[in-house]
């Protein structure tokens, strides 16, 4: 039993340390930069879709994690407000012609027990602007707030547009069943 725990470990370990950031940037049309975020102590990974049903096209663009993590480097845009962990934050371009289907991830071992915890998001940002969409995850249940960051006189503001949680709803049962895909990365 030990030996297979210490296996699982090292191949945990492994295949959570690849890159932490897979996605392509856009380099033409507008854009915004936003900053994807998590406090989770463990590895959260972010997918993107080409539906809201997170059918089609499933592609990782990121793995977060809220202390230290192989082969990471930081990323950052100069979005004001940063207070994070250089690997728990990376902060990048995203197409703002289209809306972004997305489900930010994550598990944690407490004890002898496994928690899982996935969030959907559908968010349509605007270009030239900055957000930040944060995964909090705790082991009952998680959520995403995704944030505008606007500049004031006397430095910037944060200011909350939306919020999703881990419920499943009529509108992310698709995407509840693509956090429920076994996966072997």
């Amino acid at each position: 039993m030990r030996l297979i725990s210490t296996l699982t470990l090292i191949a945990s370990v492994l295949l959570t340390s690849c890159s932490t950031i897979t996605y392509k940037e856009p380099e033409t049309g507008s854009k915004a930069r936003v900053r994807f975020v998590t406090d989770l102590q463990s590895v959260a990974v972010l997918r993107a879709y080409d539906d809201e049903s997170c059918s089609s096209n499933e592609t990782e663009w990121l793995r977060l994690r809220n202390g230290y993590l192989l082969n990471s480097s930081p990323k950052k845009l100069g979005m004001p407000l940063w207070n994070y962990h250089d690997n728990a934050a990376k902060e990048i371009f995203v197409d703002s012609n289209k809306q972004l289907n997305a489900l930010f991830s994550g598990s944690e071992k407490i004890g002898n027990t496994a928690y899982s915890c996935g969030v959907p998001f559908f968010y349509n940002f605007a270009a030239n602007s900055d957000y930040e969409v944060y995964f909090r995850w705790s082991k009952s249940s998680c959520n995403v707030v995704i944030s505008e960051l606007t500049k004031t006189s006397s430095g910037a503001l944060m200011v909350e547009k939306e919020k999703f949680t881990n419920q499943t709803t009529s509108k992310n049962t698709g995407c509840m069943k693509a956090f429920s895909k076994v996966r072997l990365y």
